[in-house]
């Protein structure tokens, strides 16, 4: 974990602090703590971070729980509006580590076997003033859909429609649902809206306006990026070699946008919005094995160039 905020004043350092965790961090919106995933679910309260003397983070710490019941991988962590609930949502997923390190090529990892029976959960997670716990879960079976993500408030929830037949895996697009608790303490989940596109598991902007995921390159994508056909020479050499590019997803305006066109054996991965609607995102060139942290605001200026405004 890198801290930003040395590097910004008047004698720039770079303060770097090692986690004892392998993958799927996340970071409630409250700024209440975070959750990092590896042989188990390790929680933390933000405090820890504060302290400029942390360089390191082995979740034994008198601030951080090894949880007692692991919160299974790919999860993504909300907070609600009223102060009160935190949810970690899992979901049926897609496994994508980016670069499959024998084969060097970059396809996501298909195991649709069971896809009719695909789930997704909301556990509760709670701190009780010593340490964190995972609460009981309520599950939804939902077929066909992979890749759930919540939103930062818990009210939102958009998952991806995915299918094999005849040994070819197509995707219908983004389903958006809307999540509501009743006064028994239960979730229900409505459908409100349904995306065309593609992209693996994505994430919501802190507002609710955006949705933003990536993709690889596929023969239909060529319009976003303003060839005049797909047999443009440069769409088909990137569509020949691979890539992948970020889309962006305004769901006020109904449009999408491809914020990246990276050319051939080059890769945006891995998109997450920071609180005031940067976009931080990893490319990896594999003609120079090099791997990159890039941020962008192009959310922020789309904003700007259409407002929202309320009936």
């Amino acid at each position: 974990m890198i801290d930003l905020q040395p590097l910004l004043s008047a004698t720039p350092r770079q303060r770097v602090i090692s986690i004892n965790a392998l993958y799927d961090p996340g970071f409630f919106p409250d700024d209440s703590g975070f959750i990092f995933q590896g042989n188990t679910t390790g929680m933390c309260n933000m405090d820890i971070l504060r302290k400029s003397s942390t360089t390191s983070i082995t979740f034994e710490e008198d601030a951080c729980t090894v949880l007692d019941t692991k919160v299974p991988l790919y999860q993504s962590v909300g907070a609600g509006l009223n102060g009160e609930d935190y949810l970690a949502l899992i979901s049926s997923y897609q496994r994508d580590s980016g670069l499959d390190g024998t084969m060097d090529e970059f396809l996501p990892t298909e195991d649709l076997t069971a896809a009719a029976n695909n789930y997704v959960t909301l556990y509760g997670l709670a701190y009780d003033g010593q340490s964190w716990v995972r609460q009981s879960g309520q599950t939804f079976k939902v077929p066909y859909e992979i890749d759930w993500v919540l939103s930062h408030s818990n009210q939102l929830g958009m998952s991806r429609v995915q299918a094999e037949r005849d040994g070819v895996v197509r995707t219908k697009g983004f389903n958006l649902y809307k999540f509501n608790k009743n006064s028994q303490g239960q979730y229900t989940k409505t459908n409100i809206a349904n995306l065309c596109g593609e992209g693996l598991k994505g994430d919501f902007s802190y507002d609710e306006r955006f949705y933003i995921t990536y993709s690889y390159v596929r023969a239909d994508q060529w319009k976003y990026f303003g060839y005049k056909s797909a047999s443009d020479p440069a769409f088909q050499a990137k569509l020949k070699s691979g890539a992948a590019d970020l889309f962006l997803y305004d769901l006020f305006a109904k449009k999408t946008y491809a914020l990246t066109n990276m050319g051939a054996d080059q890769y945006a991965l891995f998109p997450h919005f920071r609180a005031d609607g940067w976009v931080y995102f990893e490319v990896y060139d594999r003609n120079t094995r090099r791997r990159s942290v890039v941020a962008t605001d192009a959310a922020i200026r789309q904003a700007r160039s259409l407002p929202f405004k309320a009936d």
